[in-house]
């Protein structure tokens, strides 16, 4: 076998595809999050606001914050499942994931 996938022992398009679904619904649990606090924080207003699903309540706050576990969870799952079909690769893709799961954006 040559290419990629020999040279790093795994298949490398079931981890991208997991590991980019991993990434995109973290970042929709960060936005979720971002949406909380910020109609928590009274930054949002129903003048002024960047996400409407508070403050024109298409959301309750307790459906929003569980929407945002929800997304973490499957997250995390989604990345466990490209770490199993990475095989022998790198550890950046660990790196970046816990990175972005533990520093966020402030």
């Amino acid at each position: 076998s040559s290419g990629i996938n020999a040279e790093y022992g795994g298949n490398t398009t079931a981890t991208f595809t997991f590991i980019l679904t991993a990434v995109l619904v973290l970042h929709a649990g960060a936005n979720l999050c971002n949406t909380y606090f910020a109609y928590k924080d009274k930054v949002a207003t129903k003048e002024h606001n960047a996400d409407p699903t508070l403050v024109g309540k298409i959301l309750t706050e307790d459906e929003v914050i569980n929407a945002a576990w929800i997304c973490f969870a499957f997250s995390m799952m989604f990345f466990g499942s490209g770490v199993v079909f990475m095989g022998r690769a790198h550890m950046i893709p660990y790196i970046l994931f816990f990175k972005g799961m533990f520093v966020g954006y402030n």
